[in-house]
Formats: structure tokens, sequence, C-alpha cells
């Protein structure tokens, strides 16, 4: 998979690439997927964490919205490319579409299109759409050559919030008293930790990939907000634990509870 660069974002960094960003750090906590209790979803004792989970769900709302987003890659984390962007989110569908943009015009330069399966990717100008399963985006630096890896499973997630589809199966492991389920898929561990009003962070352990990735709401962003206004993402080799990409994506002038046409999930 890792040969699977895609050209069509590669014209995203050489338009965006900067030497400083305008977002502030933040450091998200791993906890490499461990939790202290492992009951399943139909134990009785995992019924209030489902029930706090229904809620949070059933509070999702269809969106659309403008982001920020901060990439910073590469020894040191010195190469830093922004990016500018428009969110479709249709809640009947799961469906999301992004539009990524060109910073000093505004010029569309790439659009996805997303569902629980299958991730689209077509470059402005291009014919050819990048069909892939739901899984990691590998994009290469132009500057420095580095690839940079989005996994971008856990930053559909942090904005669907439809999660009980995933949980309601042998392979998810609830622990109420921290409000965590651990679920395990194609080698994969997935952790979920909740807080009363949404999703504090979604943590990501692939020993196969060597590496490890936490989305995290940082906790002055935690206001049950969907989608939260703030999303930290990190990805760290497992065994060296140098961290190798760092994604900050900021959300604005959002529009909740609207209809988003069908349309919309076409490509321009």
């Amino acid at each position: 998979m890792i040969q699977k660069i895609l050209f069509s974002l590669i014209l995203i960094l050489q338009n965006c690439s900067c030497s400083e960003g305008t977002i502030k750090d933040t450091q998200p906590t791993f906890s490499n997927n461990k939790i202290k209790e492992s009951y399943k979803f139909n134990d009785s004792r995992s019924k209030g964490l489902l029930n706090l989970i229904d809620t949070i769900e059933k509070s999702s709302q269809s969106f659309q919205g403008e982001f920020s987003m901060k990439i910073k890659n590469g020894e040191n984390q010195r190469d830093i490319n922004n990016l500018n962007g428009k969110i479709f989110f249709d809640k009947n569908t799961s469906r999301v579409k992004i539009q990524l943009m060109e910073p000093f015009f505004g010029l569309i330069i790439s659009q996805i299109i997303s569902d629980e399966e299958t991730i689209k990717i077509k470059s402005s100008g291009r014919d050819n759409i990048h069909t892939q399963k739901m899984g990691d985006l590998f994009l290469t630096d132009p500057a420095t050559r580095r690839q940079i890896i989005i996994p971008f499973p856990i930053i559909y997630y942090s904005i669907v919030q439809n999660f009980s589809k995933n949980f309601m199966n042998e392979n998810s492991y609830f622990s109420p008293s921290e409000n965590k389920v651990k679920v395990i898929k194609d080698g994969e561990d997935l952790t979920y930790t909740f807080y009363e009003k949404g999703l504090i962070s979604l943590e990501l352990f692939a020993k196969l990939k060597n590496l490890k990735a936490i989305s995290e709401v940082p906790l002055n962003f935690r206001t049950g907000e969907n989608p939260p206004l703030r999303v930290i993402t990190i990805v760290t080799d497992i065994y060296t634990s140098k961290e190798t990409n760092h994604v900050d994506i900021q959300y604005k002038n959002l529009k909740k509870n609207v209809i988003i046409p069908q349309s919309i999930f076409t490509f321009n």
C-alpha cells in the first residue's frame, strides 16, 4: 500500500507549502489502546456506556462548513503545509465530501468523497478518479520527497459519529469505568474514548504497519459540537516512538442540521 502514492494530492502540497504554521500545537496522549475492563456489548455492565454512545450518536447532524488544516512532517516536524477547504456531511448516508482549496485564490485543487467503505479522490483538471478502500491516505511532499501518512479513518469517524455499527460485534470490548470501547478489526486496534457530550479521542494501533495514531479533541473544544471545532491527529512509529506526522484541523463557518443535496456527492 505504501507504493500507492496519491498523485492527485501532491498538487496540494506543491501549492500550499510554507515554513511556519498558524495553529497552536497541542500533543494528544497515547494510551496504546489499553483498557481496564473488557465486557461484550451485550453484557449488562456495558449498558450505561451504550446508552451514552447512543445519545451522542443521535445528536449528530448533517452539516457543511469550512476548515483549515496544518500538516507537519519530517525530522523534528519542520516541514509544514497549510491547507484550506470545505466540507459536507450527510447524516443519512454517512457520506463526507471534502474540497481542498488553493490558499491564495480559493480554487479547488482536489476533492475527496467518502463513505464507510470507500474513498474516491479527483484532482482538478484530471478526468481519472482514484478509488480505494477506507484506509490511510499516502501523500508525498514534493519538496522533500518524504511520505506523509494521513490516517483518514480516524478523522472520518470523528466527523460521522456513527458508532453502533462498529460496536455491535464480538470484536468490541467495553470499559464503562473509562468510557472506552476497543474494536479489533483486520489486525488493527481502534480505541474510542467518550465524554458526556461526544468523542474525546480515537486511537489506532497497527503493528503490521508499524504505526500508531490518535485523533483527539483538545480539552477547550469538548463542547459537544459535531464536528468538534478542533481535532488534532498525530502518527507515530511504534518501534522508534518518533512522531512522523501531525495533522491539526480547525472547523469554521459551520451550518448545522442542513439538507445536503445528493448532487453534492459527485465530482464537479
